[in-house]
């Protein structure tokens, strides 16, 4: 009972003060407000005609309005990301309707769409400047490694729904597409820094020039160090995070071409706190360990422009990936090389099409606790795709179909259609339609590993990979964006998935295993196809204008997931993926021009219970104020997770990684640009 008054209590004092400095301020009209060097609705964000008219290349591979766009897209934009409190990429997408974000640590996150929370998402395709930062290890993202400089980030684009049909594999239930600013939009220097509670120190600087008449470049080194959090049971958990990155882009504008040089290098070390199987009474041991992920890549990417319509592009990269994780070393090597071509419209088709390979070199170094096996291995992926955008009546009703065919190293051949319709009656809203195929293939784990679960008197239990096919996702879609004027704007999308093939644990025959003392019975869990169902739900997302100086953002998300094991399987575990996401999530985001220098920015979250989890629904508050005494220099002060002392996000499901509780945190931050 207290700990609720006390939620409650501070929740009121946190919305009483920030509406006593909202109406203390009195904001100012149009014609009070001085010249700030932008327009005036910038200052509480973009305006909703700017925000209409933001080009996106994610849904189609090719420029579009956001507003026209035949998808579920929602997009965080580089004004967004300076007005959050988030410090990183997985808490800045905590506001955006159909995804899911927990920590299941201080350095560890499930980012989700539409479902199928995890450690390892393995349904969402991520993406920096095009270049996949999808593992196909575990299958997943390792987001403690991409802390990549918030300053550096022109647009965040996030489609939920399917992106097979351009994206390839595993674009299951979203693409999300971190976009970097061109090297001639950061030109001059910036440094920032800042300390807290949590966020014990954090600092970043960039440096941009030019390299000749037509060339520029940016430099930048980012550094952060997130204090340990506690277990829910009470005591300071293992579970602190460092992180170092640097890295270069280089950018040459010529008179129908252009060309893209960067590349980035990092370190991190995270820790964490395992519960690992052992055959001695009383079979298990609590472990703490530090995780170290280190890498590099580079990327290259030449665009020619023919004519309006017409544009060839080129984009290679190179990735590095070095990992210590779950006693495991693992070093990859990633070569990607893409060719697309959008030619100009035949009568009312406008053609795009492309070509592709990835081979990755995986090799590992595995112990009795978890391996993969063929030790070391390639994989290769041949890829092409076909889209044909057709416009049926002018730019009002425009179809679009298209498919990606792949050839991977685990199964073979997969086809991914995808048939989107937008109708845009009038300059002020949207229809759209979807349906689609996509496929999410096995990881190396899936297809290979093993992994030590449990043990017994002379018995070990060990997930096991092999005889894994791909799981299948057949999407409907729908959706309608209204804009009647500058002041508000409305965006719903609806969506049923049909999923087959998904995911299960299926126990094996045991027998005896003499790989390592003492010897024992091996039961394995074998990785099969036996569990299909549906999941449907719909998002809605407000974007409300009252006033030059406030700007308002309404978020709700709902879903449900109905999963069905099949008559053979045995499974006792993977049932509860379905009550392991949140069926009602609910943002409401609001930004205050206090002043023209002074800036007040508050995010209210609701995000309901996971009952295969353990974890109660949660309300949390982070606020923001930010003041510039002059235009280069800018200081903030920013609380996290106001209206509780600490709560529990998130816990492991397959691997027993020890979940710790947020915390609350306050922080600092100054940025000075010269």
């Amino acid at each position: 009972m207290s700990k609720g008054i006390s939620i409650h209590l501070n929740g009121c004092i946190a919305l009483v003060l920030l509406a006593f400095l909202s109406v203390s301020s009195g904001g100012f009209s149009e014609e009070e407000a001085p010249d700030s060097g932008a327009p005036l609705s910038q200052l509480a964000g973009m305006s909703l005609e700017d925000l209409a008219d933001i080009q996106i290349s994610s849904v189609s591979k090719r420029k579009e309005s956001q507003l026209a766009a035949a998808a579920a897209v929602y997009v965080i934009t580089a004004e967004d990301i300076r007005r959050s409190a988030a410090t990183n990429i997985p808490d800045l997408l905590r506001v955006v309707p159909g995804l899911h974000v927990a920590r299941l640590d201080a350095n560890k996150w499930s980012v989700s769409s539409r479902g199928f929370s995890g450690r390892y998402a393995n349904s969402l395709l991520v993406l920096v400047d095009g270049r996949s930062v999808y593992t196909p290890f575990f299958s997943g993202t390792y987001w403690e490694t991409r802390d990549v400089m918030l300053e550096d980030v022109s647009r965040i684009e996030i489609i939920r729904g399917p992106g097979g049909a351009l994206w390839g594999a595993n674009a299951v239930n979203g693409v999300i597409n971190i976009v970097t600013k061109d090297a001639s939009e950061t030109q001059g220097g910036l440094f920032n820094a800042g300390v807290g509670t949590e966020e014990r120190a954090f600092t970043g600087i960039r440096y941009g020039g030019k390299t000749s008449e037509n060339g520029t470049y940016r430099l930048y080194l980012k550094y952060s160090d997130r204090d340990r959090s506690e277990f829910p049971e009470g005591g300071p958990a293992n579970d602190d995070w460092l992180s170092v990155s640097g890295g270069a882009r280089f950018d040459w504008d010529f008179e129908d071409s252009h060309l893209t040089l960067q590349g980035d290098v990092y370190g991190v070390d995270t820790s964490q706190t395992y519960v690992i199987p052992v055959l001695r009474f009383p079979f298990s041991e609590t472990v703490e360990e530090d995780s170290f992920f280190s890498g590099g890549n580079i990327l290259g990417r030449w665009k020619r422009t023919f004519d309006d319509d017409s544009e060839l592009s080129i984009q290679a990269y190179y990735d590095r990936s070095d990992s210590n994780i779950l006693t495991i070393d693992e070093d990859r090597d990633t070569f990607d090389l893409e060719v697309q071509y959008r030619q100009a419209p035949l009568g009312r088709h406008e053609l795009m099409w492309g070509v592709g390979f990835r081979y990755v070199d995986d090799r590992t170094n595995g112990t009795n606790l978890v391996s993969v096996s063929p030790e070391s291995r390639n994989s290769q992926l041949y890829n092409a795709f076909l889209q044909d955008r057709i416009t049926l009546i002018g730019d009002v009703l425009v179809l679009t179909m298209g498919s990606k065919f792949e050839h991977n190293s685990f199964t073979g051949v997969e086809i991914q259609p995808s048939v989107r319709l937008a109708w845009t009656p009038s300059d002020t809203q949207t229809v759209w339609a979807a349906l689609s195929r996509s496929v999410r293939t096995p990881s190396f784990v899936e297809d290979g590993g093993r992994v030590a679960r449990q043990a017994l008197p002379l018995t070990l239990i060990a997930l096991t990979g092999n005889d894994f096919k791909s799981e299948e996702l057949l999407a409907f879609e729908a959706g309608y964006r209204y804009r009647p004027n500058e002041r508000i704007s409305l965006d719903l999308s609806v969506f049923l998935n049909e999923h087959e093939n998904l995911r299960t644990l299926e126990f094996g025959r045991p027998f005896i295993d003499t790989s390592y003392l003492p010897i024992h019975f091996l039961l394995p869990v074998n990785t099969r196809n036996n569990m299909d169902g549906k999941t449907y739900g719909a998002e809605v997302a407000v974007d409300w204008h009252p006033t030059p100086w406030w700007r308002a953002r309404l978020s709700y998300s709902y879903l449900e997931m109905d999963l069905d094991l099949n008559a053979k399987s045995l499974d006792i575990v993977s049932g509860g993926i379905e009550k392991s996401s949140p069926e009602q999530q609910v943002s409401f985001r609001n930004s205050f021009d206090l002043s023209p220098n002074t800036d007040l920015d508050f995010t209210f979250r609701y995000v309901d219970q996971l009952p295969a989890l353990s974890v109660d629904d949660y309300f949390t508050l982070d606020a923001r104020i930010g003041w510039r005494p002059r235009e280069s220099l800018e200081l903030a002060l920013v609380g996290r997770d106001l209206l509780n002392s600490e709560q529990l996000e998130f816990s492991s499901m397959f691997v027993d990684t020890r979940a710790t509780n947020v915390q609350r945190g306050v922080y600092g931050k100054i940025t000075w640009k010269f």
